[in-house]
């Protein structure tokens, strides 16, 4: 069991640039606490905070605007000539060192939601140097180049060996299955191993990507809904930060948004899988004339909607926890023993799949089911 302190962050403390219009040049860090003294009704913290990232958003927006203004927004220059950083949470001193420039990495300026992220102090040293470490690799470059692959690789350092590990445990323990239980009939049946693979590939990301935690930034372009969704959690157990802290409420709201996702994912997954089962049999009876499958086709809307249940309410579930597990042994190092972090995410993983695979037996077992595949994670 996670202690209650594991979960949510102190009261709001955060820390930001000055952004005002009348601001010298030179930002200077300033830690602000919001408190009950501090404000008299208990939004005043977001109300002042909403209206200090708004400041920060228009001035990151003028920093990629005009070419020698990067330097004022995250360490303008001394009067001598000499290059320095800003001080504090910004982070804009702490790379004075890098050639590249704290605002611009080794190929070109840095994206927006970078500097916006370095403006507000939610971006830490040890994140920027692994963004600009990655970026030299040119896959990893194309990856960072989408937004929603950059702020969850930004938020956790793990990301990509969590996607990486459950792809390879999820797929290699399912392609395995799929030998195992077809044995020598396997080379009749592959029309349904590649179907359970191929959605099986996307469905293994969607497990990691829907949980994973973004870099906490201000968005002015949402509302309603979307706004609302946007301050939830991506787990229950996601950590609270210096711009955004997280109630049980909103946290219990996350468990349940997450397992509708997983729902659709689950639904179209189905949908998709047997149509691509469909397919491929038709084709290959249109090469081969003899050709009658063994097996019955799975009927479309019962089968995808199992799935799409299945995923809500037994991945989501066990996800969630492994997502709460991993961020325990990750605090449990400190930083320190990344190898056991890993050794950690791999073995939580591992048993996660070997027991959903079980549960998804009898799940299909019970509604009187019987899937193309052995199951997402058998």
């Amino acid at each position: 069991m996670l202690h209650p302190t594991f979960i949510f962050s102190p009261p709001c403390r955060i820390s930001l640039k000055q952004a005002s219009s009348g601001a010298p040049r030179r930002l200077q860090s300033r830690r602000v606490s919001c408190s009950a003294q501090s404000f008299e009704s208990p939004d005043g913290c977001h109300s002042w905070r909403s209206g200090a990232l708004q400041a920060l958003h228009s001035r990151a927006e003028a920093a990629s605007d005009e070419p020698g203004s990067m330097t004022s927004m995250y360490g303008g220059d001394d009067d001598d000539g000499s290059s320095s950083g800003g001080g504090g949470g910004g982070g804009g001193g702490e790379f004075s060192s890098d050639p590249s420039g704290p605002g611009e990495s080794s190929d070109g300026p840095l994206p927006k939601d970078v500097r916006i992220a370095l403006a507000a102090g939610v971006l830490s040293k040890e994140a920027l140097s692994r963004y600009k470490e990655a970026i030299a690799n040119p896959l990893m470059k194309l990856c960072l180049g989408i937004p929603a692959f950059r702020t969850r690789f930004l938020a956790d350092s793990s990301f990509v060996f969590k996607l990486l590990v459950q792809e390879v445990v999820g797929n290699g323990t399912a392609l395995a299955s799929e030998i195992a239980v077809r044995g020598k009939d396997i080379m009749q049946e592959l029309e349904y191993v590649a179907s359970d693979l191929i959605v099986g590939t996307v469905v293994e990301a969607a497990f990691v990507w829907l949980l994973a935690p973004t870099l906490s930034l201000p968005n002015e372009t949402m509302s309603g809904l979307g706004k609302y969704l946007a301050t939830l959690p991506s787990n229950i157990f996601q950590q609270s930060t210096a711009l955004q802290s997280f109630t049980l409420s909103q946290r219990a709201v996350s468990f349940f948004y997450a397992g509708a996702q997983y729902a659709l994912v689950g639904f179209v997954a189905g949908i998709v899988g047997t149509a691509i089962t469909y397919g491929l049999i038709e084709g290959r009876k249109q090469l081969d004339k003899s050709y009658q499958p063994e097996r019955p086709l799975p009927a479309v809307v019962p089968n995808s909607a199992a799935w799409g249940a299945f995923m809500a309410l037994s991945s989501n579930t066990r996800f969630q926890i492994v997502e709460g597990m991993e961020l325990g042994v990750a605090r449990l190092a400190g930083g320190r023993a990344q190898g056991a972090v890993n050794s950690g995410i791999v073995a939580l993983r591992f048993a996660n799949n070997y027991w959903g695979g079980v549960q998804f037996v009898q799940f299909f077992r019970y509604l009187g089911l019987h899937a193309t595949g052995d199951s997402e994670e058998e």
